[in-house]
């Protein structure tokens, strides 16, 4: 996001570009740029929608949940709400996945939310493989698959609080492959 410009973004659009996919990853600005190393401002990802919408070309935003931070739960929210900001065509929300040998997975495995003797199943997209506390782990999960729901559907945003904690896991695991599938 830091890279792009208006001049770059019409250069695109005059060029044929019918898509274009970018990583917000994080919308805890400060979890972002301390742990993940980002360096860049939510706004500066709102501009670069913004110039997307404005040259007409569809956008997509990757996102990591239910990462290690002090507040996973508000973490996953702040990402949903500068996902709102930007309104994607879609947005895609991945669940953090750690990989031991980054400075992040080190940063994972030193907060106690991982053992270097746990086992990884790559294979396992839906649940965190961080050791959360039983009802944290859950409601990352269930807010997780409402993601891209409240970011097409900002005007329900403000139900995630209830939603999140409603044992509807089934309901909104095929929310997340309805939304997947369109």
């Amino acid at each position: 996001a830091d890279q792009v410009t208006e001049e770059k973004i019409r250069l695109l659009a005059e060029a044929g570009c019918n898509h274009c996919w970018f990583g917000l990853e994080c919308g805890d600005q400060d979890f972002a740029n301390t742990e993940l190393k980002r360096n860049l401002k939510n706004t500066q990802f709102v501009e670069v929608a913004r110039l997307l919408r404005k040259y007409e070309i569809p956008f997509m935003t990757q996102n990591i949940t239910a990462l290690p931070s002090d507040d996973p739960i508000a973490t996953d929210a702040k990402t949903i709400d500068v996902n709102i900001r930007c309104k994607p065509d879609f947005a895609m929300a991945h669940i953090y996945f750690p990989f031991l040998r980054t400075e992040l997975g080190q940063y994972t495995l030193s907060k106690g939310l991982f053992k270097e003797t746990d086992k990884l199943d790559s294979r396992d997209a839906m649940h965190s493989p961080l050791s959360f506390p039983d009802k944290t782990k859950r409601i990352l999960e269930r807010q997780r698959n409402m993601f891209s729901f409240f970011v097409l559907f900002p005007e329900f945003r403000p139900l995630l609080p209830i939603m999140r904690r409603l044992p509807l896991d089934s309901l909104y695991t095929k929310l997340f492959g309805a939304m997947a599938s369109y």
